[in-house]
């Protein structure tokens, strides 16, 4: 999709004569009114955003200046992961002249009215951890402020992406754990269903091409089905994220199980031992993070060139 960060050049006329419905259903189906259809809402900010509507606040802002601050979705405040990488973020928004506002979320997707807020509050760009929904990234667009996902892949057309390569990493994991002589493997889930798909979609690849056992399990159950499964001889592992690999080390020490963790905070300085007691996959995140910094800012001073929307997919390796 390209968007265009300009003055308003289109009214709600043009949209309500696209569509063939009235002029107050246009305004009243932006503004999120109960008595408008959630099918018809997502018709209509389709077509303003197409059309590049910018409702009239914004147009304004627009013309006198937007604000330099920077809002950041998470949705942890306890996560190393998390934790590490916002205070990289930090640091390169203030290098580039940006102010960060940290909005903790406590909900697995960002949702239409965590976007809605941060605008309400002026920001003039967004970085998102958790994957937004439809309607929040059609919210950020009509509003020509944009978008960024950080750290998690998305099939969405309309946002911006900066994720690491979840696939691959999958694939180095299974590979590692059939190294140390594992026939028999266990992925443990994570809470978020599309970033699981693509690990496990990895980490099964191989498995498949070297006929090895594997089986999933989820956070919910896992002790009991962890258990069960490490009667039946399934030892190699890879969690999700780092603290779910932490949770197996701990929990079976003596037991001739190899974990695999994802993130690799245990390369950081001051993290916890438990950290550091299984390899894991990682990325370059100073790097990812320099590059996110860099085109939020870019796209925020964009206001009179198209820009398209950019998905960037890094590497990731084992860190032992």
């Amino acid at each position: 999709m390209i968007i265009k960060n300009v003055k308003n050049q289109v009214g709600l006329k043009h949209i309500a004569i696209e569509l063939g419905v009235s002029l107050t259903t246009v305004s009243r189906a932006l503004n999120d009114a109960p008595d408008i259809g959630e099918a018809l809402k997502a018709k209509v900010r389709q077509k303003a955003i197409e059309l590049k509507y910018t409702p009239n606040q914004f147009a304004k802002s627009l013309s006198t200046g937007r604000s330099n601050i920077i809002a950041i979705f998470v949705d942890s405040l306890v996560s190393p992961y998390f934790s590490l990488v916002v205070e990289m973020m930090a640091r390169r928004i203030k290098e580039k002249g940006f102010t960060l506002s940290l909005i903790p979320i406590d909900h697995v997707y960002t949702e239409k009215e965590d976007v809605k807020a941060a605008l309400a509050a002026g920001v003039a760009g967004i970085i998102t951890f958790p994957i937004p929904k439809v309607d929040a990234i059609e919210t950020a667009a009509i509003s020509s402020r944009p978008i960024l996902l950080f750290g998690r892949g998305c099939d969405n057309k309309n946002i911006n992406v900066i994720y690491t390569d979840d696939v691959q990493g999958g694939y180095i994991a299974a590979k590692y754990l059939h190294e140390q002589g594992h026939e028999k493997l266990v992925y443990v889930a994570g809470g978020i269903d599309e970033v699981n798909k693509y690990r496990l979609g990895g980490f099964a690849k191989y498995c498949d091409e070297h006929g090895l056992q594997y089986e999933t399990i989820n956070t919910d159950d896992f002790d009991p089905e962890f258990t069960a499964l490490l009667k039946k001889g399934y030892k190699g592992v890879f969690a999700f994220d780092d603290q779910l690999a932490s949770r197996v080390r701990w929990a079976h020490p003596n037991e001739g199980v190899d974990v695999v963790g994802f993130n690799g905070i245990g390369q950081f300085p001051f993290m916890p031992i438990e950290y550091t007691l299984f390899p894991s996959i990682s990325g370059d995140y100073e790097k990812m993070v320099s590059d996110a910094i860099d085109l939020i800012v870019e796209l925020i001073k964009k206001e009179d060139d198209e820009f398209e929307c950019v998905k960037t997919k890094y590497e990731v390796h084992l860190i032992k």
